[in-house]
């Protein structure tokens, strides 16, 4: 699910915050409780997002599974490709 406001570079804003909560609620709603992630989602926003939802629903930790991909390099640049960075 995309949940963050976008591949942008943009500043997270209240309105995607809102959206992303609508989003993981509707999940929640229909049973999902794994949620995976890479800091490369929507540029970490999704990331973002989704700690903040739990900051507000810090009992609901327990029962979900999460998974998040790390050393994702995004496109910038000096780096033209996303890649995997095995350093």
């Amino acid at each position: 699910m995309g949940i963050g406001g976008g591949w942008t570079s943009d500043t997270l804003t209240e309105s995607a915050v809102e959206h992303g909560t609508k989003t993981i609620e509707a999940a929640l709603e229909c049973g999902i409780i794994i949620f995976d992630f890479a800091n490369i989602c929507q540029k970490g926003k999704a990331e973002k997002v989704f700690g903040l939802y739990l900051e507000k629903h810090e009992d609901l930790r327990k029962d979900l599974f999460l998974q998040s991909k790390v050393n994702i390099e995004l496109y910038d640049e000096s780096n033209k490709n996303n890649r995997k960075n095995n350093c």
